[in-house]
């Protein structure tokens, strides 16, 4: 690899790929066009190329404006939509001046780049000697061949574009792609909305270039023609098809006139990024997540009569339907309403329980598995974390571009709303589609986030942020320290030693904040959403788990704890419940046998005494012993049929085991035993006291109970669904110690049963 570097010529079979072809869903699989062509590389080819796109994105994150946000380290697309979004309401709000929105379609922009364009382009920008030697040997020669039906066609050559599968192919578009946006940038013929300091004119992901042009009538030929020239040099070509223009305050006369004028097709919806867009976005709600819903609803109802298992179905609703949801949450958190979030939590009740009524209450399912719950996923929770990832530039007053343009019309500050109720006083930040919805979840959580004044807030910014005008504000972590116990006031020298603009009416201001503040206090220790601040990588996940654990907070000691307790004659300690619940659920990936945990848990089981309840006419006698009220812990253990099972269930596992049992249900009926001598006996414990269950559960509404047989059948079902789990795990790269079955193997061989493991 390093010979390549110093221009010796790459391998033959690093210039070679072979082209699968998938078909597109939904199209017609006899037309050529609908098959999507999958390369595959050589994978020492892979490992190089992988090493040299890591070395170009450090000169890419510098070099790349940020309105390109593809395949680049903390760039992100829902900042795309939220710019596009925040221009259609700004011109919403002026509504006297016109604007257009130019999605351009790339006919095929990958596999048209010119080489000798980027070549070029790498060559004087002086990226390196070695890493231009690469490159040109890469893109020098190259050939493929395609495979149908498993056979391969002859090599023919490529001579343009980035190879797909490569890892530098979409580093190289946006490099070579951003000539034209820095051409963009800098004509003054290409009109963009001018707001404040930042001149908006185009967002891009990849190839996925939106142009925001102001005066379309008199302006978008220039684009059109500083697009095509851009394509003369590069190999990349409009798709006139394709592209489309969102008018926005233009009259019917005046959108026919921009169709004459640019040749492009107006369209009253159009859609960038997955995300609908039309001119007003009060319609982004019904045609985004409506839409999106009518489609699950479809998948809802053609899944329910699948023979899925409780977590099988909760599954499905993590595999499928929360991507789909999540992707809109992170790219338009918009939604206000709660009555939304209730008919989907319908829907999703309907497909989990067949349409009968929850056995399980709702808050014990969307509970983490880790203290008890089913870890079902809470819609609204979703969405209110990616709405506060959006709030979080408010906060820490970064993303200039974008909180400029979202703070339009206000008279103040952000810090201003988040903390000191200004909204209460101004209107017009209600008035705003998505600050209002962006507040509103705000204040749901502010008063758990902090009890006292944060200290990364900024009472200049907060009531007068254009005064000043600084890019840097201060904050009450630079402005004050702390004597004796207490947090002072910095004088205003030594506060314009570090920011050099805070004036004597600037100091009153401060002085006046403090004085309100300190009667509250101020934080001492970094909460948690100082630490989100901080944060870059997984935040919609540990902030779901944040707000997910506050929502169910009220609940730590579950209804089924203490009826457990109430049962057992005893109290089970919260520590008890979570290691047990954290141990088992580890231990196989045997849905069966987790599903028992749960349901043995949760008291899942309808009993005699239930039914009866729901209907009169329905006898509440236990159905195997006649005479007792059928109770859940009756049915399970206290029953003389149930009671006489278990004693036949506790002496042969003491015979398998070699050890002395009590008889007791908080080990039989809930597996808490601890043994600590010996962690193999305690597992396997588990696994036969669940082997128990899940036959005893099978014969629920039969006079008689299961035999022996039965139990020792399913135990060696476990056996193998262990064998499995151990392999799988290995696999994965899991570690996992495999169980020893010999004990039980030894009573089987006794009892004359074949084993097959």
């Amino acid at each position: 690899m390093n010979k390549i570097l110093e221009d010796q010529e790459v391998p033959d079979s690093w210039r070679k790929a072979t082209i699968t072809m998938i078909p597109k869903e939904g199209q017609d699989p006899k037309n050529v066009k609908n098959y999507r062509p999958i390369s595959l590389l050589n994978s020492d080819y892979k490992i190089f190329t992988t090493i040299l796109a890591e070395r170009m994105k450090e000169f890419l994150n510098d070099w790349i404006g940020e309105e390109q946000t593809g395949f680049l380290a903390k760039r992100q697309m829902k900042d795309n939509v939220r710019e596009i979004i925040n221009i259609l309401e700004y011109y919403e709000f002026t509504k006297k001046d016109e604007l257009a929105l130019l999605t351009i379609d790339m006919e095929k922009a990958f596999d048209n780049l010119n080489w000798d364009f980027f070549k070029l382009l790498i060559s004087e920008l002086d990226m390196g000697y070695k890493f231009k030697n690469a490159i040109n040997q890469i893109y020098d020669k190259q050939e493929a061949n395609i495979k149908i039906n498993s056979l391969d066609s002859q090599n023919f050559k490529i001579c343009k574009g980035t190879r797909q599968g490569c890892p530098l192919s979409p580093l190289l578009f946006i490099f070579s792609l951003e000539i034209l946006l820095r051409n963009i940038r800098e004509d003054p013929r290409l009109k963009g909305a001018k707001i404040r300091k930042y001149n908006y004119k185009f967002r891009a992901f990849a190839d996925d270039l939106i142009c925001i042009i102001d005066d379309p009538i008199n302006t978008v030929q220039f684009w059109l023609n500083k697009i095509k020239e851009f394509g003369k040099v590069s190999g990349l070509r409009i798709n006139s098809e394709k592209t489309m223009l969102l008018p926005k305050n233009l009259t019917k006369l005046r959108q026919e006139e921009l169709v004459k004028v640019s040749g492009i097709q107006v369209r009253k919806k159009i859609k960038y990024l997955g995300i609908i867009l039309t001119a007003r976005n009060s319609q982004l709600l019904e045609n985004n997540y409506d839409y999106k819903w009518k489609e699950i609803k479809k998948d809802l109802d053609r899944w329910k009569y699948a023979n899925l298992s409780l977590l099988g179905r909760i599954s499905v609703i993590k595999m499928t339907i929360l991507p789909k949801l999540l992707f809109l949450f992170q790219n338009i958190p918009i939604i206000r309403s709660t009555q939304r979030f209730r008919n989907w939590n319908k829907e999703i009740n309907k497909f989990i329980w067949g349409g009968k009524k929850p056995r399980i209450k709702r808050i014990y399912m969307i509970d983490d598995k880790k203290r008890g719950g089913l870890g079902l996923p809470d819609l609204q929770l979703y969405h209110d974390a990616c709405g506060l990832i959006w709030v979080k530039d408010w906060s820490t007053l970064g993303n200039n571009r974008i909180i400029t343009l979202e703070g339009i019309g206000l008279r103040a500050g952000w810090h201003a709303y988040l903390w000191y109720g200004k909204k209460l006083t101004e209107k017009n930040f209600g008035n705003h589609f998505i600050r209002s919805s962006l507040l509103k979840i705000w204040e749901k959580y502010k008063n758990k986030l902090y009890q006292k004044t944060p200290r990364w807030i900024s009472p200049l910014e907060a009531c007068q942020r254009r005064e000043i005008g600084g890019e840097i504000w201060p904050r009450y972590n630079d402005i004050l320290i702390k004597e004796n116990g207490r947090y002072i006031l910095k004088s205003q020298e030594d506060i314009n030693n570090k920011f050099g603009k805070v004036g004597w009416f600037q100091y009153i201001q401060l002085k006046e904040y403090y004085n309100k503040d300190k009667i509250l206090g101020f934080e001492e220790k970094e909460t948690f959403w100082d630490k989100i601040m901080k944060l870059e990588k997984k935040q919609i996940s540990i902030i779901y788990t944040k707000l997910l654990e506050w929502e169910t907070e009220t609940v730590p000691i579950k209804e089924n704890m203490i009826k457990w307790a109430q049962n057992l004659g005893e109290t089970i300690y919260l520590g008890e419940w979570e290691k047990a619940w954290n141990s088992r659920l580890k231990l196989t990936y045997a849905i069966e046998l987790k599903e028992n945990w749960i349901k043995m848990f949760h008291r899942w089981y309808l009993t005699p005494q239930r039914i009866a309840n729901f209907n009169k006419k329905n006898s509440n006698k236990c159905w195997k012993c006649k005479d007792q009220v059928g109770t859940f812990f009756h049915c399970w253990w206290t029953c003389k049929e149930a009671k006489s099972y278990w004693k036949k269930i506790q002496q042969e596992i003491q015979k398998i085991l070699q050890i002395n049992i009590e008889l007791n249900p908080k080990y039989f009926l809930l597996g808490m035993l601890d043994i600590k001598s010996d962690k193999n006996k305690e597992i396997l414990f588990s696994y036969l006291t669940t082997a128990a269950r899940i036959v005893y559960a099978s014969y629920w509404k039969k006079k008689e109970t299961p035999k022996l047989s039965c139990w020792l059948n399913k135990v060696l079902e476990i056996m193998n669904m262990d064998k499995l789990t151990y392999l799988l795990k290995n696999n994965y790269g899991i570690p996992k110690k495999q169980t020893n079955w010999d004990a039980i193997k030894k009573y089987l061989r006794e009892r004359k049963m074949r084993v097959l493991i």
